[in-house]
């Protein structure tokens, strides 16, 4: 997936920067990015997991852990 967003962003003639890293268009650069690439991802979807089980465990406790259904709000009792 990056590495189609990235080819695509190369294809454009645009350079990417970032304040916090450097682009290098080299192996060890192209190797760094896909590495951060992985790193990231895997943040990404460890967090959807982390997230997905708090739902269902809140669900559990009897908690509506959903939106409002059209119509209701939220209020504290």
């Amino acid at each position: 997936m990056y590495a189609q967003l990235r080819q695509t962003i190369s294809a454009t003639g645009a350079i990417m920067a970032s304040p916090c890293h450097e682009f290098r268009e080299n192996p060890d650069g192209r190797f760094q990015e896909n590495i951060l690439a992985s790193a990231y991802q895997h943040q990404r979807e460890k967090n959807a997991e982390t997230t997905l089980n708090r739902m269902k465990a809140r669900s559990m406790d009897g908690y509506w852990v959903f939106p409002a259904p059209i119509g209701y709000k939220f209020e504290k009792v």
